[in-house]
């Protein structure tokens, strides 16, 4: 068997390398910015994670994403971890280690196996940092992509063969990770590696190096102060403070000189708070900015500034809504009051019973009026007297137009005393009132 070890084109060694590079620089520059913050967030994390490789012997569905070997070794586990370091939201950098094992897929193919090790320097990106993605699943999801380079060591077993090697590796990957809790992620990753080496199974054909592929989910542990999240989810707290630490001061602050101090702002801040608690209003944003004193950012002159401009506006801001709510309320009790003044129906107007001869029966006599204005205001007053006394009192009244008089009577009754009973009940009202039967004789 011929067994030659070719080298990895230097053209991919110096894009890798050049690559490495860019992701320290922006890593420690971007650090560097938020570290102005003293932010509290968890930059280190430990990641564990197992999968499967693939290294084809060429065609399949994927093709090239399956890798490439002269002997075919699919499905084969591997296992890995890694050590990284978050810079910001976007940027982190890692240090990965995978064991695993290839030998041949069919009986027929020529036997091997290889027992390898490998470890690689990679640099992250994360894309919803990197692009400053805002969309809805970003608190939970974020995908990122890596490349990298490392050493591998590998052992060869063939048949009238043991062999050892090292060489270079080349590696990628893209992936996701989904939030489970501050101190814990799961992600899933696949990773294409191009080996410096043609030993990996045992035959050296026509490919300049092997090439294998793996697809992995795992387990990432994160470590850092309690309560926040690791700095390459979008929404860590060195997220926002590196971005506002780029933001100019707002004109009505002005930028401190080299010669104030940290004590003449807080005097200054201090001095800001008294005067407003004079006011009657809403003073949660006092408390608030009392939080954020007590803070490690309160240490810098410009933050606490910055802070202090940004209670007193979120302070009339809430005044602002508390009015227009006021307002909106009291216009909204306007509108129902005339809208139930609107479709309330007009009371009825009772209509007067009138009788030119009063049917055969007992009757009251309140009294005789000379014309229908003073017998009408009469029926009036009595019916809203007998109302709750006797049922439907507008029924049992009525004026009898006699000659020019017009008499108000209650009645008929059953018999007398029915009506002297009723008499008794209203004669403090009715001094004149008294009891009558018709027809007359």
């Amino acid at each position: 068997m011929f067994i030659m070890c070719k080298k990895i084109q230097p053209s991919l060694f110096l894009i890798t390398v050049s690559l490495l590079f860019s992701y320290l620089l922006m890593g420690v520059t971007h650090s560097a910015n938020a570290q102005m913050t003293e932010s509290p967030v968890r930059n280190f994390s430990i990641k564990l994670n197992g999968g499967y490789t693939f290294a084809s012997s060429g065609g399949g569905t994927l093709g090239p994403l399956m890798g490439q070997f002269d002997v075919e070794s699919n499905q084969k586990s591997v296992y890995g971890a890694a050590i990284q370091y978050a810079f910001n939201p976007a940027w982190s950098f890692e240090a990965a280690f995978n064991t695993g094992s290839f030998e041949n897929q069919f009986v027929d193919d020529p036997a091997f196996t290889t027992d390898y090790l490998y470890a690689t320097f990679r640099g992250v990106s994360h894309l919803n940092g990197l692009l400053d993605l805002n969309w809805a699943g970003s608190r939970y999801v974020n995908p990122y992509f890596a490349i990298g380079m490392g050493l591998m060591r590998s052992r060869l077993s063939a048949d009238g063969l043991d062999s050892e090697d090292m060489s270079l590796v080349l590696s990628s990957s893209a992936g996701a990770l989904f939030y489970l809790f501050n101190g814990a992620d799961l992600f899933v990753q696949y990773d294409y590696n191009l080996a410096g080496s043609n030993l990996l199974d045992g035959f050296s054909g026509s490919a300049s190096s092997d090439k294998f592929a793996a697809v992995k989910v795992g387990l990432r542990f994160n470590f850092g102060r309690k309560g926040t999240k690791l700095a390459s989810w979008s929404g860590a707290p060195s997220s926002r403070a590196s971005r506002s630490s780029m933001l100019p001061l707002p004109a009505s602050v002005a930028t401190p000189s080299p010669e104030t101090g940290i004590a003449d702002v807080n005097e200054k801040a201090e001095s800001e708070m008294e005067s407003s608690s004079s006011e009657p209003a809403d003073m949660a944003w006092l408390t608030e900015f009392g939080t954020f004193m007590e803070s490690p950012a309160a240490r810098h002159p410009e933050f606490v500034l910055k802070s202090l401009e940004f209670a007193r506006s979120m302070k009339e801001a809430r005044l602002q809504a508390k009015a227009m709510a006021a307002e909106q309320a009291r216009l909204e009790q306007e509108r129902q009051r005339l809208a139930a003044a609107a479709i309330s129906p007009a009371p009825a107007k009772t209509k007067i019973r009138r009788a030119a001869s009063p049917p055969d029966g007992t009757y009251i006599q309140i009294g005789s009026f000379p014309n229908d204005t003073v017998a009408e205001e009469k029926w009036h007053e009595v019916v809203a007297t007998l109302e709750g006394v006797i049922v439907n009192p507008s029924n049992s009244v009525f004026i009898h137009e006699y000659k020019q008089f017009r008499r108000v009577l209650i009645g008929p009754f059953g018999n007398a005393s029915q009506a002297r009973t009723l008499l008794s009940g209203i004669q403090s009202d009715y001094v004149d009132a008294f009891v009558i039967k018709f027809p007359r004789y």
